[in-house]
């Protein structure tokens, strides 16, 4: 008898997204553009997602939440729809324009699992919850762009190395201030160890210190 209501999100992006390879790939393809940084595509880039701007994912769980007792129990996809939906080149092709940067994509095999064509159906929750037409994903891209330039936000930590390529991991000793105003400190001399976190590498330390 709880009142709740699923929503099935679809890719969600936006302002204060620090997106990486596997999550938040619009953020990550500017973040690495705007950095210099290679980009790997694996497949033909052709693959298709549709895509959701945050300011539209917000509208959908506040409606939802002011209609609960009319949705209550059920599950509702929320994505950007056959109108925002996109093949990675396509975005990398618009970002190319926005910055005036040339993207160095470098390609490699499908990998297990992939999927090619993946678009929600949003009709039902249209319909449930009154959603009004999503931002087109242009128009978005540019918003983000402008929010990273806005915000002037410092290198991000080394990624790890392109597809094709190999290397040891490599400690930093920097600081990085997130858009929530976490700052992580790393120094060289007191790791000895490195691990992924959503694809960037950071070093972890031998020893935790004592928390008083």
């Amino acid at each position: 008898s709880v009142p709740a209501c699923v929503l099935r999100m679809s890719c969600i992006y936006g302002p204060r997204q620090l997106g990486t390879e596997d999550q938040g790939w619009l953020a990550h393809f500017l973040y690495c553009v705007r950095a210099g940084q290679p980009i790997s595509i694996f497949g033909d880039g052709r693959q298709v997602r549709d895509v959701l701007y945050v300011d539209d994912a917000v509208d959908a769980y506040l409606a939802a939440w002011k209609r609960i007792a009319d949705v209550s129990g059920t599950a509702l996809n929320l994505g950007g729809g056959p109108s925002n939906a996109v093949t990675l080149m396509q975005v990398l092709a618009e970002i190319g324009t926005i910055t005036g940067r040339v993207p160095d994509v470098r390609y490699a095999a499908w990998r297990p699992g992939d999927q090619r064509y993946f678009v929600a159906d949003t009709r039902q929750a249209v319909a449930a919850l009154s959603l009004g037409r999503p931002v087109a994903w242009a128009d978005g891209l540019r918003r983000l762009d402008r929010w990273i330039a806005a915000e002037r936000m410092p290198a991000r930590p080394r990624m790890m190395p392109p597809v094709g390529k190999s290397g040891p991991l490599t400690h930093f000793n920097s600081a990085f201030d997130f858009a929530s105003g976490l700052s992580i400190r790393c120094s060289a001399a007191s790791h000895s160890s490195a691990a992924l976190c959503g694809g960037i590498e950071v070093a972890m330390p031998t020893a935790m210190p004592e928390v008083p």
